[in-house]
């Protein structure tokens, strides 16, 4: 779906498409205020310089901040690969290499709030879109919504899981003079039965039949399969 999209709008209405997901859309960190959001997808024109990494709490700036509360395309010019302090550290570095004159932002709206933002930018020293263009794209975005929608929503429901699974880790000891090094135990072979040459099966059919794999015992509770 996200490359059906890129193709349509890069590299003729602009360099760069990237969709930021919201980590916490309602509200902002109560200790800083600021609005964390993770990079699902990024499509780059040939030549653009490469998105660097970021880490899971990606700190949003002031413009992506008013375009999520006022629910509207906000755009900023200035000269190749000087951007405004409105943006944040790492996106200002990222278009001083990649000489943006341009970023838009367009809030992609799930259910009465901004669940997203789809940044676009004009690069390589590229004149900023036109008002017209910045319309075709945001009827592109729009046009996809729903399918975003359930994007968004297995990527929500991925990092819920990932969250869950690191819960789950402990610190290994610290223990002096020993290393850590994985082991796995593979399971013991079944005896085979020197008659036949097969595997006896794993209940016996004397003196009692095996249990149903949908029968509980009432003795000790627990369903048993």
């Amino acid at each position: 779906m996200f490359a059906t999209t890129a193709a349509a709008v890069v590299p003729d209405l602009t360099d760069v498409l990237a969709i930021f997901q919201l980590r916490y859309p309602d509200e902002a960190d109560a200790g800083t205020g600021v609005l964390y959001a993770s990079r699902v997808r990024t499509a780059l024109a040939k030549g653009v310089a490469l998105l660097g990494p970021i880490s899971e709490n990606f700190a949003l700036g002031a413009l992506s901040r008013e375009t999520i509360d006022r629910r509207k395309t906000q755009m900023i010019t200035f000269p190749p690969g000087r951007p405004p302090g409105l943006v944040s550290d790492a996106s200002a570095a990222w278009m001083a290499r990649a000489q943006a004159t341009s970023l838009a932002l367009i809030p992609i709206v799930i259910d009465g709030r901004t669940a997203a933002l789809a940044a676009a930018s004009s690069c390589l020293g590229n004149p900023p879109p036109a008002q017209i263009e910045l319309g075709l794209l945001e009827e592109v975005l729009r046009s996809v919504e729903e399918p975003l929608r359930r994007t968004l929503e297995l990527q929500s429901l991925r990092n819920t899981a990932l969250t869950l699974q690191r819960s789950f880790l402990i610190t290994p000891p610290q223990i002096r003079g020993g290393e850590l090094a994985p082991s796995t135990t593979p399971p013991a072979p079944r005896p085979r039965s020197a008659a036949t040459g097969t595997t006896p099966p794993s209940c016996p059919t004397a003196p009692s039949p095996c249990p149903s794999a949908t029968s509980q015992d009432t003795t000790s509770g627990p369903l048993r399969r």
